[in-house]
């Protein structure tokens, strides 16, 4: 709409645009975070997709010109996909089994909940101008951006929670942890006479 007001195009034409736009944003992002889960770490990616979409936010209240705010909506798409996919890849890696499948629900909730509240937002905060919605919604990106700091279990190449356990017992039986000390001070069922 706000392209609409600016520019003009028919509102079928824009629509077809901004649709091309988003979807071309969403399949190369998509793509892209796909590769950099595999090289770059979790909590590194959920601090930095945020950002990039916060500070995207506000650049595209700010912006006039039609390419800038379909470069805007590009990048924006980049960063909520990047986003998107470390919270679905963070959130059952950091939980144990037991509450895995309900974590993993609430981070779905969020997601799901927050197209639902946001398109009233938008059109309250619309009618008295474009750019404060775009300050609104950047801001509540860098918000996100600035609670991921509080995040401090990496998960990039660790083992799940059950494994890390799994792993720990396994240690015990080779006497390779500090219980295994104790165990080896008897040798061949002979106790060890400390000197």
């Amino acid at each position: 709409l706000e392209a609409q007001k600016h520019h003009n195009e028919t509102s079928v034409q824009i629509e077809y645009e901004v649709a091309l736009v988003l979807g071309l944003g969403s399949l190369f992002g998509t793509l892209l975070a796909v590769v950099l889960t595999v090289y770059v770490r979790r909590l590194v990616l959920l601090h930095i997709a945020p950002t990039i979409c916060g500070i995207v936010t506000i650049v595209l209240g700010l912006m006039d010109v039609k390419a800038g705010i379909y470069t805007m909506l590009i990048l924006l798409t980049f960063g909520e996909s990047i986003a998107i996919n470390q919270l679905y890849l963070y959130s059952p890696e950091v939980f144990p089994t037991s509450v895995r499948v309900t974590a993993f629900g609430v981070c779905q909730f969020g997601h799901r909940f927050a197209p639902v509240i946001s398109p009233f937002c938008i059109a309250a905060l619309s009618e008295i101008s474009w750019s404060l919605v775009c300050f609104v919604l950047g801001s509540v990106f860098l918000l996100c951006s600035i609670l991921s700091f509080f995040l401090r279990t990496e998960t990039f190449n660790a083992p799940l929670v059950e494994e890390k356990f799994v792993d720990d017992e396994e240690q015990d039986d080779k006497g390779t942890n500090a219980s295994g000390f104790f165990d080896s001070l008897y040798v061949n069922g002979d106790h060890m006479a400390l000197h």
